[in-house]
């Protein structure tokens, strides 16, 4: 029996020693074959040769398929940048402390079993989510140029360097990231950015975004700042150390005075690196402002000028009124032809001066003289009464047109009405209530044969 068990334990070595690893691609394989891991091309390598190893870098060698990297157990570093991978499996891989994967076609990855990465870089790949928050220990990473609408990073409290550039990102929440030295967050769609809280911060890139206000006032190592191309509104750099410091701060319109510890200092330094309407100051509190004497709220305590400047203005207007009628302007009331001029004051506190001219166009009138044997229609009325009629009409120029009429008619007045073939049954005023005979009253007189006359007795 106890030749037996012997014979089984030194078969064991022999059995373990001949494991092979499949390894399909012939990139990755010819790659293992230089490096002394392998001897020939045959999809496989021998298991004890790839094992024990800790750290392997095979970059740009057009590999597609990375089946066989379960069995380097002991891996700490693998850097795989600038290969063709859309795929990778590194959840054997438990040792990983370095994983470089940029520039490949990665469309996801699962990083969740390898909880003692410290550095991932995965920058150029096709990267919409990622979950790292079992990667307590990441210190270092890497995800610019992917497809990151939201990255999470809340349980990822050790960063001292974050790339999330070229993504589609509009904002990050770094302020519990007291670590972080180096942050890269350009080509992005940020319209804020909170580092104030950030104060181990030696480099920011925030250039490309639509970020209003920047705070590094607490960052004393800050030695490079590129935030160019954004629509920067404040921008305060007091931290103390600004002779060891670097930036570009062009293409921001609305930037006209950024806060800096000496303003000479600052124009030595950076003054070819800024736009030529942007100034520096050690308060640009009180030294924005409008600074044109002319100007309505020219301000006397401002240096800067933020184009804030009002200055009076000029209003023209014409006006063609009837005969009678008047302009108000301000609190002037005008009737007559002429040219006015009124000063009044806007909101602002400025002049705002008005010039008005005033024609004057006429109302018109007209008399006519009718004899008519019968009733007739006339601008609208039906008149078969004699007497005189006037109508108010508008005439060309948009005024009053008075038409006068001196009407005679053979027969008029109540002789017409008693001479009538038919009997009145009632008489009613414009509103259709009964009424009894009126002069110079338009009335309804209504006949047993159904018929309706109106009529005005004028007397």
């Amino acid at each position: 029996m106890m030749k037996k068990l012997l014979l089984i334990l030194l078969c064991l070595p022999l059995i373990g020693f001949g494991q092979q690893t499949y390894v399909p691609d012939d990139n990755f394989e010819f790659t293992l074959v230089n490096l002394g891991y392998d001897s020939i091309l045959d999809d496989s390598v021998l298991t004890a040769n790839i094992n024990t190893v800790t750290n392997l870098s095979i970059t740009n060698q057009n590999i597609s398929d990375l089946t066989g990297i379960e069995d380097f157990v002991n891996l700490e570093e693998l850097l795989l940048m600038g290969n063709n991978l859309s795929s990778l499996d590194i959840s054997n891989n438990l040792f990983l402390n370095t994983l470089g994967c940029s520039l490949n076609q990665l469309t996801s990855i699962d990083v969740t079993n390898n909880i003692l990465l410290t550095n991932l870089y995965l920058a150029g790949n096709q990267l919409g989510l990622i979950d790292i928050s079992n990667n307590t220990n990441l210190e270092s990473l890497n995800l610019a140029n992917n497809l990151f609408s939201n990255i999470d990073i809340n349980n990822n409290l050790l960063l001292n360097s974050l790339g999330v550039g070229g993504n589609q990102l509009t904002n990050l929440d770094i302020s519990n990231h007291i670590l972080l030295s180096g942050f890269s967050c350009e080509n992005n769609q940020f319209t804020s950015l909170d580092v104030s809280q950030n104060i181990a911060l030696t480099s920011l890139y925030c250039h490309d975004n639509q970020i209003t206000s920047i705070d590094l006032s607490g960052a004393s190592n800050l030695t490079a700042l590129y935030c160019y191309n954004n629509q920067l509104l404040n921008l305060d750099l007091r931290n103390g150390n600004n002779t060891n410091l670097q930036i570009d701060s062009q293409n921001n319109p609305n930037l006209f005075c950024i806060d800096v510890d000496n303003i000479a200092l600052s124009n030595v330094l950076w003054g070819a690196n800024i736009d030529s309407w942007s100034s520096f100051s050690t308060n640009c509190v009180t030294a924005l402002g409008c600074t044109d004497l002319i100007a309505c709220n020219y301000d006397t305590l401002a240096t800067i000028d933020d184009g804030s400047c009002v200055y009076p203005s000029g209003i023209q207007q014409s006006f063609s009124i009837c005969n009678g009628d008047s302009v108000l302007v301000g609190n002037n009331v005008y009737s007559s032809a002429g040219i006015y001029t009124d000063t009044l004051t806007t909101s602002s506190g400025c002049d705002s001066i008005v010039y008005t001219n005033i024609s004057i166009d006429y109302n018109t009138s007209s008399y006519d003289t009718l004899s008519v044997t019968a009733s007739i229609v006339w601008n609208g009325m039906s008149l078969g009464v004699s007497g005189e009629y006037t109508a108010t009409l508008t005439n060309s120029v948009g005024c009053d047109s008075i038409a006068n009429l001196n009407l005679t008619v053979a027969t008029t007045g109540i002789s017409e009405i008693d001479n009538n073939t038919s009997n009145i049954i009632k008489i009613t005023d414009m509103l259709g209530q009964e009424t009894p005979y009126r002069r110079n009253t338009p009335l309804f007189y209504i006949y047993d044969d159904g018929t309706v006359e109106k009529r005005i007795v004028i007397e």
